[in-house]
């Protein structure tokens, strides 16, 4: 319960300083289980944000960064560090 109020919240707010100004873009720094796709991203989505993207950082491993233990919801974008 409490992850969802926060992630509402942190949508909300981003959602309503991008209406404030057209052409305006925000990064959005938050753990793991707020960026999957029903966390944060979703959230701006409903509240009218166009376009949304995602980017995890992953440890490199042996074979595919996609594949790794524990990455539960793809990213739009991967940021393999050694």
């Amino acid at each position: 319960t409490i992850q969802v109020i926060w992630d509402e919240t942190m949508a909300d707010s981003a959602a309503t300083w991008l209406r404030g100004a057209p052409g305006r873009k925000i990064g959005l720094i938050a753990g793991r289980g707020h960026c999957v796709s029903f966390g944060i991203p979703a959230r701006l989505t409903r509240r009218g944000v166009a376009r949304v993207l995602s980017l995890q950082i992953v440890r490199e491993l042996e074979g595919d960064p996609a594949n790794q233990p524990g990455r539960r919801d793809p990213a739009d974008y991967l940021v393999i560090v050694r």
